[in-house]
Protein backbone atom coordinates (compact mmCIF):
# COMPACT_ATOMS: atom_id res chain seq x y z
CA UNK A 1 0.00 0.00 0.00
CA UNK A 2 3.00 2.41 -0.11
CA UNK A 3 3.14 2.76 3.70
CA UNK A 4 6.69 2.80 4.81
CA UNK A 5 8.11 0.25 7.22
CA UNK A 6 8.38 2.38 10.46
CA UNK A 7 5.55 3.98 9.71
CA UNK A 8 3.60 0.51 9.80
CA UNK A 9 5.99 -0.34 13.21
CA UNK A 10 5.12 2.79 15.05
CA UNK A 11 1.53 2.76 14.94
CA UNK A 12 2.07 -0.99 15.99
CA UNK A 13 3.61 0.82 19.25
CA UNK A 14 1.13 3.33 19.34
CA UNK A 15 -1.87 0.51 19.85
CA UNK A 16 0.39 -1.13 21.61
CA UNK A 17 0.78 1.61 24.63
CA UNK A 18 -3.08 2.30 23.39
CA UNK A 19 -4.21 -1.59 24.87
CA UNK A 20 -1.67 -1.67 27.60
CA UNK A 21 -2.07 1.59 29.24
CA UNK A 22 -5.61 0.56 29.49
CA UNK A 23 -4.62 -2.64 30.93
CA UNK A 24 -1.95 -1.44 33.30
CA UNK A 25 -4.59 1.13 34.53
CA UNK A 26 -7.02 -2.24 35.43
CA UNK A 27 -4.14 -3.77 37.28
CA UNK A 28 -3.07 -0.58 39.20
CA UNK A 29 0.42 -1.22 37.35
CA UNK A 30 2.11 0.78 35.80
CA UNK A 31 5.57 1.03 33.94
CA UNK A 32 8.11 2.27 36.00
CA UNK A 33 9.84 5.24 34.49
CA UNK A 34 13.68 5.27 35.88
CA UNK A 35 17.37 5.42 33.64
CA UNK A 36 17.48 1.48 34.32
CA UNK A 37 13.96 0.65 33.05
CA UNK A 38 13.61 3.30 30.23
CA UNK A 39 16.63 1.25 28.79
CA UNK A 40 15.51 -1.93 29.41
CA UNK A 41 12.53 -0.59 27.13
CA UNK A 42 14.91 0.13 24.26
CA UNK A 43 16.37 -2.57 24.64
CA UNK A 44 13.46 -4.84 23.73
CA UNK A 45 11.62 -2.34 21.42
CA UNK A 46 14.40 -2.34 19.41
CA UNK A 47 15.70 -6.32 19.61
CA UNK A 48 11.83 -7.12 19.86
CA UNK A 49 10.13 -4.65 17.72
CA UNK A 50 11.86 -2.34 15.39
CA UNK A 51 14.48 -4.00 13.77
CA UNK A 52 13.51 -7.62 13.42
CA UNK A 53 9.37 -6.21 12.29
CA UNK A 54 11.76 -3.47 9.65
CA UNK A 55 13.38 -6.55 8.53
CA UNK A 56 9.90 -8.77 8.14
CA UNK A 57 8.54 -6.36 6.46
CA UNK A 58 10.90 -5.77 4.26
CA UNK A 59 11.46 -9.44 3.05
CA UNK A 60 7.59 -9.92 2.74
CA UNK A 61 7.88 -7.85 -1.01
CA UNK A 62 10.52 -10.74 -1.83
CA UNK A 63 9.53 -13.90 0.19
CA UNK A 64 6.33 -15.64 0.07
CA UNK A 65 4.09 -15.68 2.91
CA UNK A 66 3.98 -19.31 4.01
CA UNK A 67 7.87 -19.05 3.31
CA UNK A 68 8.22 -15.90 5.68
CA UNK A 69 5.94 -17.13 8.26
CA UNK A 70 8.06 -20.50 8.50
CA UNK A 71 11.53 -18.22 8.79
CA UNK A 72 9.83 -16.33 11.34
CA UNK A 73 8.84 -19.55 13.50
CA UNK A 74 12.60 -20.59 14.59
CA UNK A 75 12.79 -18.51 17.23
CA UNK A 76 13.52 -21.24 18.78
CA UNK A 77 15.98 -22.86 16.60
CA UNK A 78 18.33 -19.82 17.63
CA UNK A 79 17.18 -20.19 21.62
CA UNK A 80 18.19 -22.46 22.64
CA UNK A 81 22.16 -22.55 21.73
CA UNK A 82 22.12 -18.52 22.92
CA UNK A 83 20.76 -20.12 26.24
CA UNK A 84 23.22 -22.57 26.40
CA UNK A 85 25.89 -19.93 25.32
CA UNK A 86 24.61 -17.62 28.22
CA UNK A 87 24.56 -20.52 31.03
CA UNK A 88 20.41 -20.35 31.38
CA UNK A 89 20.07 -23.61 29.47
CA UNK A 90 21.73 -27.17 29.72
CA UNK A 91 22.84 -29.07 26.59
CA UNK A 92 20.70 -32.27 26.37
CA UNK A 93 21.43 -34.11 23.42
CA UNK A 94 17.61 -35.04 22.54
CA UNK A 95 16.64 -31.42 21.83
CA UNK A 96 19.73 -31.05 20.35
CA UNK A 97 18.88 -33.24 17.58
CA UNK A 98 15.79 -32.14 17.39
CA UNK A 99 17.37 -28.76 16.87
CA UNK A 100 19.15 -30.34 14.14
CA UNK A 101 16.24 -31.93 12.53
CA UNK A 102 14.56 -28.44 12.68
CA UNK A 103 16.97 -26.55 10.75
CA UNK A 104 17.57 -29.75 8.16
CA UNK A 105 14.19 -29.13 7.28
CA UNK A 106 14.97 -25.55 7.17
CA UNK A 107 17.16 -26.11 4.57
CA UNK A 108 14.73 -28.75 3.02
CA UNK A 109 11.98 -25.74 2.64
CA UNK A 110 14.14 -23.21 1.41
CA UNK A 111 16.38 -25.08 -0.87
CA UNK A 112 16.52 -25.21 -4.25
CA UNK A 113 13.83 -26.10 -6.11
CA UNK A 114 11.41 -26.03 -2.99
CA UNK A 115 9.31 -23.40 -1.74
CA UNK A 116 11.21 -20.46 -3.09
CA UNK A 117 9.83 -19.65 -6.90
CA UNK A 118 13.60 -18.40 -7.28
CA UNK A 119 17.01 -19.95 -5.56
CA UNK A 120 18.43 -16.56 -5.64
CA UNK A 121 15.94 -15.61 -3.40
CA UNK A 122 17.67 -17.79 -0.65
CA UNK A 123 19.71 -14.78 -0.06
CA UNK A 124 16.37 -13.02 1.14
CA UNK A 125 15.72 -16.03 3.32
CA UNK A 126 18.38 -15.41 4.95
CA UNK A 127 18.13 -12.30 6.19
CA UNK A 128 14.79 -12.21 7.33
CA UNK A 129 16.38 -15.02 9.83
CA UNK A 130 17.86 -12.07 11.24
CA UNK A 131 14.37 -12.03 12.70
CA UNK A 132 14.20 -14.89 15.14
CA UNK A 133 17.89 -14.41 15.97
CA UNK A 134 16.72 -10.79 17.48
CA UNK A 135 13.44 -12.71 18.98
CA UNK A 136 15.76 -14.85 20.40
CA UNK A 137 18.32 -12.36 21.94
CA UNK A 138 15.77 -10.59 23.00
CA UNK A 139 14.34 -13.73 25.52
CA UNK A 140 17.62 -14.63 26.50
CA UNK A 141 18.45 -11.14 27.27
CA UNK A 142 15.47 -11.12 29.29
CA UNK A 143 15.87 -14.75 30.80
CA UNK A 144 19.79 -14.11 31.86
CA UNK A 145 19.37 -10.72 33.23
CA UNK A 146 16.02 -9.70 33.91
CA UNK A 147 13.01 -8.87 34.25
CA UNK A 148 14.49 -5.51 36.31
CA UNK A 149 11.33 -5.81 38.58
CA UNK A 150 9.07 -5.84 35.57
CA UNK A 151 5.84 -7.92 34.87
CA UNK A 152 5.35 -9.10 31.02
CA UNK A 153 2.81 -6.16 30.94
CA UNK A 154 5.57 -3.32 32.27
CA UNK A 155 7.61 -4.32 30.51
CA UNK A 156 5.75 -4.31 27.13
CA UNK A 157 3.84 -1.10 28.06
CA UNK A 158 7.33 0.55 28.25
CA UNK A 159 8.46 -0.85 25.28
CA UNK A 160 5.55 0.29 23.30
CA UNK A 161 6.17 3.88 24.43
CA UNK A 162 9.52 3.85 23.85
CA UNK A 163 9.38 2.21 20.12
CA UNK A 164 6.62 5.31 19.37
CA UNK A 165 9.44 7.64 18.49
CA UNK A 166 11.92 4.92 17.39
CA UNK A 167 9.71 4.08 15.12
CA UNK A 168 8.15 7.48 13.53
CA UNK A 169 11.66 8.22 13.17
CA UNK A 170 12.10 10.75 15.77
Amino acid sequence: TGHQYFGLIAWQFVIMAVVLVGIGVVRGKMPPWSLRHVGVYVLIAVLGGLIPNTISYAMAVHLPAGVLSILLSTVPLFAFPMAIWLGTDSLEWRRFAGLLCGLFCLILIVGPDNALPDPALAVFALVALISPVLYAAEGNVIARWGPWGLDPVQMTTGAAFVGIPLGFGL
